[in-house]
């Protein structure tokens, strides 16, 4: 038989170095995803030539930096609120105006600067990105802002790594727990929605085809919730087959709407040349209508989904008040 070539080899292009680079860094601070990365750093353009700020994500702490459309008076605010602890220093320098334009006048298109921020008791290490590019006689400026405090603390970066389950990149049930109950302590004016979502028949999936088979379908499990659900969700593994879903800033008829259509969706796997199917059974409750604290909202959609699973699996179900008899829980 004659060996097969590569009509056309692959390239090693700068953009595949850039983009593993990313995500690099991003597994090394213990994100779970280059997406979750992205979602959680801070980040913002803007047009130095005319001193405006362009799009920006910002994290919460430097949120309200946001309010400000003149770079000058946001780079000023950013400052203020990250409280570097050198206020002359390379960190305060970086987000110079007249300072970025001359370095790009020099040929610099890439700056970096590191220093220590916060208050007294709570120091953070920030570390901030600066490229520097022009288009159309405009000279544009992109920051990316890492807290890199864990990198000098190993035993921080320790607990971001428990934070998460190792299999899926999902948030551990610790973890999913903690931020699900914050959330609901400090957002009680946002509508919200919690899912309790279980593979059917699980245990005879696994002695059928396999463990190594069964990891994969809850590693393919935890990819369809963030595509369905978005990163904006809290998403953790619980147990076994089990998953839990926070969904945010979402009405009652949303919820359904979003947890309908991944319930009708077709799950299924390809996997060492096969294909695999599974169902699911899911219960939600709703917040704050049918409860507002963390335990009792889980509690809800437990029974819910255990009400899916009298019915034969493969479906969703609110939680509805009648079901605690019908559940004997």
């Amino acid at each position: 038989m004659e060996e097969k070539t590569l009509k056309k080899p692959e390239e090693i292009t700068t953009e595949s170095l850039y983009r593993i680079t990313g995500k690099s860094f991003a597994d090394y601070l213990g994100y779970p995803s280059f997406p979750e990365y992205q979602r959680r750093v801070s980040y913002f353009i803007a047009n130095l030539t005319n001193g405006k700020v362009g799009h920006s994500h910002l994290g919460e702490r430097l949120r309200t930096a946001a309010r400000e459309t003149e770079y000058d008076a946001f780079a000023e605010k950013l400052l203020e609120l990250m409280a570097p602890k050198e206020k002359t220093g390379e960190l305060c320098g970086i987000f110079r105006r007249a300072d970025l334009l001359e370095s790009y006048r020099n040929g610099e298109t890439f700056l970096c600067a590191d220093g220590d921020c916060g208050e007294e008791g709570n120091t953070k290490r920030m570390l901030v990105s600066c490229e520097l590019s022009e288009e159309e006689e405009v000279v544009s400026a992109l920051f990316l802002m890492n807290d890199i405090s864990e990198l000098y603390d190993p035993h921080s970066l320790a607990r971001r790594y428990a934070e998460y389950d190792p299999l899926t990149k999902l948030f551990s049930r610790h973890a999913g727990d903690a931020y699900a109950k914050d959330y609901f302590n400090h957002h009680s004016d946002e509508p919200a929605a919690l899912a309790l979502i279980e593979v059917d028949r699980f245990k005879d999936f696994n002695e059928r085809y396999g463990h190594h088979t069964g990891d994969m379908v809850l590693k393919t499990i935890a990819e369809e919730l963030r595509s369905y659900f978005g990163m904006d969700s809290v998403i953790s593994r619980n147990a076994g087959q089990e998953f839990l879903v926070l969904i945010k800033n979402r009405k009652p008829e949303e919820v359904r709407e979003l947890v309908s259509k991944y319930s009708d969706a077709t799950h299924e796997m390809e996997y060492d040349g096969a294909k695999y199917n599974y169902t699911l059974s899911i219960g939600y409750s709703i917040y704050p209508e049918q409860g507002i604290l963390y335990f009792d909202l889980a509690r809800k959609a437990d029974k819910a989904k255990y009400n899916v699973r009298l019915g034969g699996g493969n479906g969703f179900c609110r939680f509805e008040s009648e079901m605690i008899e019908l559940n004997n829980y």
